[in-house]
């Protein structure tokens, strides 16, 4: 599988040359992840797959424009923007692709779920934003050849709270992102970068790199970087 990263920035307003572009990944020219920009849409996927609706996922979600394409769009629920969506709930084979939707805990507001691609022996997960991922959705993971994540936050701990119903929410921290993924993977390409990464892109690197080891590959994506697997 071929894998492009149309965009890498987070939802914030630093920015620069290699990570100028919202969320979104194109597998093979015909899958798309998540449309943080209307331009991945010249693209002309062939089926389209939307991790959550927040803006910086779900460009229409922000200028308020309704969606109408000519293929299958599936999301973890309706959206007003997106008429003709389809919830995607069990895993489905599309073509020569096995697509297993994976539940995600992320936000209170919408529903959120990553999402796992199989083509012949090759599997790959991209799991966009999270706070967390249930015990029993991990075990679905098995083994990856590639896990591709958010990287909003480097400390430990992240950006994660509970409300008073104790349901979490919130952003992962990237040593529990490497903590929960290394059993399911030798390779992870961090995505969704933030703010501390962009104020000083070289440090960014190296704080991830530091968390590499023999056993495990880290790697940063610009906008435009292809993967295959």
């Amino acid at each position: 599988m071929k894998i492009k990263i149309l965009g890498t920035r987070a939802n914030i307003k630093l920015h620069d040359y290699e990570h100028e572009l919202f969320t979104g990944i194109l597998i093979d020219d015909l899958i798309l992840i998540d449309i943080g920009e209307k331009l991945f849409l010249e693209n002309n996927p062939k089926l389209i797959l939307i991790t959550h609706y927040h803006p910086d996922h779900a460009y229409f979600i922000k200028d308020h424009s309704i969606l109408k394409l000519p293929c299958p769009i599936y999301g973890p629920e309706k959206n007003k923007f997106v008429p003709e969506s389809r919830i995607l709930k069990e895993a489905i084979t599309w073509q020569n692709y096995h697509i297993i939707p994976i539940a995600t805990l992320h936000s209170l507001k919408v529903k959120s779920q990553g999402y796992i691609i199989e083509n012949e022996d090759k599997r790959i997960f991209f799991s966009s934003d999270i706070a967390w991922i249930k015990k029993e959705n991990l075990k679905t993971l098995a083994r990856l050849d590639l896990i591709i994540t958010e990287a909003s936050h480097i400390k430990k701990g992240g950006f994660i709270f509970r409300n008073k119903n104790n349901e979490i929410y919130g952003h992962m921290g990237i040593p529990d992102t490497i903590k929960m993924f290394r059993n399911h993977t030798d390779k992870i390409v961090f995505i969704h970068l933030g703010s501390w990464f962009l104020r000083d892109i070289n440090s960014g690197i190296s704080k991830i790199k530091q968390l590499e080891d023999k056993n495990l590959n880290l790697e940063i994506a610009t906008d435009g970087k292809e993967y295959f697997v």
